[in-house]
């Protein structure tokens, strides 16, 4: 049943929010009554913005989720395969549609100057929508939402046949901020939820043609992220396909895995994701032996400037390896091989390709794309699909022998982690857990521990204790948190 909510409610009945974020599937949350609060004071400010009655029941609450990564580091893009669960953590968003084109957005992040905190963003006019942020540095906290609300105008205003509708919205997050865990891509997916919320936009004739289910909406999303049309432009024009236009994204280069863990994730529940076309495999209920623990290192994984540029190129690199083969993607050739039986084709074929120095490479460049290649095959064919089935079966031991290994060839591959998600996978190890793994883009964020349901909170209090001590640069910003999976977007 869908919610309907006055802002004087959120506010102020504790009580029947937190029910409603139980019945979404966060009973296991380690902090729903700072879900609550958040609730709260995202309430609060859109009575502050637009000083209307608070008690009118016009206002809409979303649960919006992080992602981790348990397998398939970078792979989403190169069309290979990914294991996902959605955090316990992510945005309390509070959402007003308006009568007009216009959109104002809040941020809660007490790191933002108080002058600085909404977001002014239009929708009007009847030429096509502005990216957005002519003006607005690549760090600015509105960058994502100014990007985001243009792209979804220019696309939607054509088809909907009606004027625009804008939102007043306010975000609290209780995520760790560029840790790994997609805070970016679920301010994507918060956007799209306010925007359909004003414009009904899943109920038009238009959106139902163009993006008819969750794989669709999953790439679309991840689209508005990147920057990158949506579908095919001539197959759109004979009348064979959708299409929908690019507006330059972020500048990340990214595929729609995260979205689609953010999107379609259950509570308790891992998914296997094939990308390239966006497809869900499998679903697989975590056994109750068996638990996850989170630490976040504190060291910001950026996407932007340097940073911006060091996780591209792990994109760049996929098609290069994918070009020396003659595929689109990593993952066509997997497929395309696997299916007629000569896999060991592949990478003897890469061999000879890279050592005959295609496209100018040097033996180190060849040797690491092989080492790319190498790593891509292992998340597809092996840890994902072995690590779905050990959790599903309680199988720690397997399950922990896998996350080791992807750690070690992502590292060797991707060449992303930095001192402290190193130390974190290691001391995780040492202090009792089956395994451990970095996740994220890389160059900062988080590493996820697997262990046993019954020792996870003493886990997490020493793991936490041990980094503060070996790092205490990092200590005020890192989190740790036991969690199970939770559930993907929703309306509470």
């Amino acid at each position: 049943m869908t919610q309907s909510w006055s802002l004087h409610d959120l506010q102020n009945d504790s009580t029947r929010v937190e029910s409603q974020l139980r019945d979404a599937g966060l009973g296991d949350a380690d902090n729903i009554e700072a879900k609550v609060a958040l609730y709260a004071q995202a309430a609060a400010a859109l009575v502050h913005l637009t000083g209307e009655d608070n008690r009118r029941q016009n206002a809409a609450a979303f649960w919006v989720p992080g992602r981790v990564e348990l397998a398939g580091k970078h792979t989403d893009y190169a069309g290979g395969w990914s294991l996902l669960a959605a955090t316990p953590r992510g945005f309390c968003v509070v959402v007003n549609a308006r009568d007009d084109a216009e959109c104002r957005v809040v941020t809660l992040d007490s790191s933002v100057p108080p002058d600085d905190r909404v977001a002014h963003i239009s929708l009007a006019g009847d030429g096509p929508l502005l990216c957005g942020i002519d003006g607005v540095s690549s760090g600015h906290w509105s960058r994502y939402a100014r990007v985001c609300l243009a792209r979804l105008g220019n696309n939607f205003k054509p088809h909907l046949g009606q004027k625009l509708r804008g939102v007043d919205l306010a975000l609290g997050c209780d995520l760790p901020v560029a840790s790994g865990m997609s805070t970016s891509s679920a301010l994507i997916c918060a956007l799209f939820l306010a925007f359909d919320f004003a414009n009904d936009l899943r109920a038009s004739p238009a959106f139902l043609r163009l993006l008819p289910d969750d794989a669709s909406l999953v790439e679309y999303l991840g689209c508005c992220e990147n920057g990158k049309d949506f579908g095919d432009r001539e197959a759109h024009a004979a009348g064979t396909g959708p299409w929908l236009q690019g507006n330059g994204g972020v500048g990340t280069f990214g595929g729609s895995e995260d979205h689609a863990a953010i999107m379609t994730c259950r509570a308790n529940t891992v998914h296997v994701y094939r990308f390239c076309p966006t497809r869900c495999m499998a679903t697989v209920e975590v056994a109750p032996g068996v638990a996850l623990v989170v630490g976040s290192s504190g060291v910001v994984a950026a996407k932007t400037g340097g940073a911006m540029a060091r996780y591209n190129t792990a994109a760049s690199d996929a098609a290069r390896v994918a070009a020396a083969l003659g595929f689109a993607t990593m993952g066509e050739g997997l497929r395309l091989l696997g299916a007629a039986g000569c896999r060991d084709r592949l990478a003897s074929l890469l061999v000879c390709r890279l050592d005959a120095g295609i496209a100018g490479l040097d033996a180190a460049q060849a040797g690491a794309d092989l080492r790319r290649f190498r790593q891509f095959e292992l998340e597809t064919d092996v840890v994902v699909p072995g690590l779905a089935e050990a959790l599903g079966a309680g199988d720690g031991g397997r399950g922990g022998r896998l996350m080791d290994e992807s750690h070690a060839r992502g590292a060797e591959a991707l060449t992303n982690l930095v001192e402290a998600t190193g130390w974190l996978a290691r001391r995780a190890k040492a202090i009792g857990a089956s395994g451990a793994t970095a996740f994220g883009a890389g160059f900062g964020g988080s590493v996820v521990a697997l262990v046993p349901a019954a020792d996870a909170a003493r886990f997490a209090a020493a793991w936490e204790r041990d980094y503060g001590a070996a790092f205490p640069e990092n200590r005020e910003r890192a989190v740790f948190f036991a969690m199970r999976p939770g559930p993907g977007a929703s309306r509470i």
